[in-house]
């Protein structure tokens, strides 16, 4: 390898205007040849970066479709780091539970984003945080009297959670035991306006967004219930190479010591804590 290695030095050389009969010593030889080498890891970390499959779903306002294309805050963090790494990969929105199977179950897959905890830990690779959230139980307007007549019953009553998404472990907490289960944030407030259910599961950051989509007014609900306070990752499945997860970690960190992430959060939610720590949790295999 490194006698055709050295050839190939000379050819170019040649092709620069430099005499055939240049030498390169045993010296310059190992010099060359592992620079070389370091090129082949470098051109190995971008192509595994370019592997990536990066999944999202519908969620105004973090991720959602503008004409055919994902849009939205997370999603704007996430261009940003491409652009740094000069990785261009398209952003594809799918159901949270096809596109959550695929990060639990296929390697080199980016899902964007999902709650932390400790099975996800144990299951991905965690970066972030991306955002910070609150989740809670939303009602229609003016009906609080009445659901907290029922004491004890109300627990009974059905409520609205994404399928497979993290609010069903949380409303099971609050001890919630009929759970109503929809695909997407926009089917549950509108089962939620048609009384299908009274309450609803849904983050305070997305509810007005979800609702507005649906075709209805943020002012058409009201908050009943705190369930927790979330941070949303970046999710890297089982198999995802070290080099790539370490990659977008450094290239994260760069756009929030640049201000950049400041400045996407601040447009987009202006009235709360930016969260700019970068923190790396879990560790998919």
């Amino acid at each position: 390898m490194l006698g055709i290695f050295c050839k190939l030095i000379r050819a170019s050389l040649s092709a620069s205007g430099i005499s055939r009969q240049a030498s390169i010593g045993p010296c310059k030889r190992r010099i060359l040849l592992v620079l070389f080498v370091a090129s082949l890891v470098t051109n190995s970390t971008t192509s595994s970066a370019n592997d990536l499959t990066i999944l999202t779903q519908d969620w105004p306002p973090l991720y959602f479709l503008s004409h055919g294309k994902a849009d939205g805050m997370a999603i704007e963090v996430v261009k940003a780091v491409q652009v740094r790494l000069g990785q261009p990969t398209l952003i594809q929105v799918v159901p949270w539970a096809r596109g959550y199977h695929q990060v639990l179950t296929q390697p080199n897959v980016l899902m964007i984003c999902v709650v932390r905890t400790e099975e996800r830990q144990s299951q991905l690779t965690l970066v972030g945080p991306i955002v910070r959230t609150e989740a809670n139980v939303f009602i229609r307007k003016g009906d609080a009297t009445r659901l907290l007549a029922m004491g004890d019953k109300l627990f009974d009553q059905p409520i609205g959670v994404l399928r497979d998404g993290i609010q069903a472990e949380m409303v099971k907490k609050k001890r919630f035991r009929v759970l109503e289960q929809a695909a997407t944030s926009g089917v549950l407030a509108n089962m939620l306006m048609k009384k299908r259910f009274d309450m609803w599961a849904e983050a305070s950051l997305s509810a007005p967004a979800v609702l507005s989509s649906a075709g209805y007014s943020p002012a058409d609900v009201e908050k009943f219930m705190t369930l927790e306070t979330s941070d949303l990752y970046l999710a890297f499945s089982p198999g995802t190479s070290h080099d790539t997860i370490k990659a977008w970690e450094d290239a994260l960190r760069q756009v929030k010591r640049s201000g950049q992430f400041s400045e996407i959060y601040k447009r987009w939610f202006p009235h709360q804590p930016i969260p700019l720590e970068v923190i790396r949790a879990g560790g998919a295999r």
